[in-house]
């Protein structure tokens, strides 16, 4: 192997490592949201906007749900009002994914029809 072989071979190397350190910060963050989230230590977590990035899309879902309290929400309502009160246009099939996700996760509850956080859902579905 000549040397320009071995240094594209560690560039290549050295460029999948970066993707991987940043794909695991995505889920390091994440479980700790969720942790925060099934604690209770706060209504829901403040968004951490660092280097003028938007917040992400599981931070923006999360709090849609908790805004809007012991109303809950809809999928439908959730796009909406991300659109609405943050300008950010999110897919459907991702706010379904992640809505199912936390529900699984005992973040939110649903009704049938709505999404609440936990500590907004009635008896019944807390259950």
């Amino acid at each position: 192997m000549k040397v320009s072989d071995n240094m594209k071979a560690l560039l290549e190397r050295r460029d999948k490592l970066r993707m991987d350190v940043e794909a695991a910060k995505a889920r390091l963050e994440e479980v700790e949201l969720m942790i925060r989230l099934i604690r209770g230590d706060v209504a829901f977590a403040p968004r951490e906007e660092s280097k003028g990035k938007r917040a992400s899309v599981k931070q923006t879902v999360i709090d849609m749900v908790s805004e809007a309290g012991e109303a809950g929400l809809s999928v439908a309502e959730c796009l909406d009002a991300a659109q609405t009160k943050r300008g950010a246009a999110l897919d459907r099939g991702t706010v379904s994914s992640l809505l199912s996700r936390f529900k699984r996760d005992g973040i939110v509850m649903f009704d049938g029809t709505r999404y609440r956080m936990k500590q907004h859902a009635g008896p019944r579905e807390a259950a």
